[in-house]
């Protein structure tokens, strides 16, 4: 690996690493980054899926006051178009929580998807797919990214 970057081992699933937009004609004074993720679970021989975003340490504090957040799965992981134009392939809300995360109070916004997804690549699966994060009212997108394998 080049540089001075540390490799760390995989933890399965899937994940975007987000931060704020390009500049955009009306973007929102509150970008957001951090890293959405995604994992199966087996539960009662069913799949579900969870996403959890955390924010980067330098936003946890805007994560105290936020809304719960409209999270866009799009249909492809086309970033050269403006994410309001780009199709939608999934949507759902995260809502803050707060957590403990090795001895640190974290904050953090999770769900249960309504309906598992596939963490592959393909017309089923998330990989590759372009993901945006929005205000509750709609407004943004405060933080995107493309979502890869974990």
């Amino acid at each position: 690996m080049c540089g001075d970057h540390q490799a760390r081992e995989s933890l399965g699933g899937a994940l975007a690493v987000l931060s704020p937009p390009p500049s955009q004609l009306g973007a929102p004074s509150m970008p957001m980054a951090g890293q959405l993720v995604f994992h199966n679970r087996k539960i009662e021989g069913a799949i579900a899926t969870y996403a959890t975003f955390t924010a980067d340490s330098s936003c946890e504090s805007r994560l105290a006051t936020l809304d719960p957040c409209l999270v866009r799965i799009h249909e492809t992981g086309d970033l050269t178009k403006p994410a309001v134009t780009s199709p939608s392939w999934t949507t759902f809300y995260l809502r803050p929580v707060v957590g403990v995360l090795g001895g640190e109070t974290r904050w953090s916004m999770e769900v249960e998807l309504e309906e598992p997804v596939k963490i592959e690549v393909g017309d089923d699966g998330i990989i590759g797919r372009r993901v945006s994060l929005w205000t509750q009212q709609g407004t943004g997108p405060v933080s995107e990214g493309i979502v890869g394998y974990n």
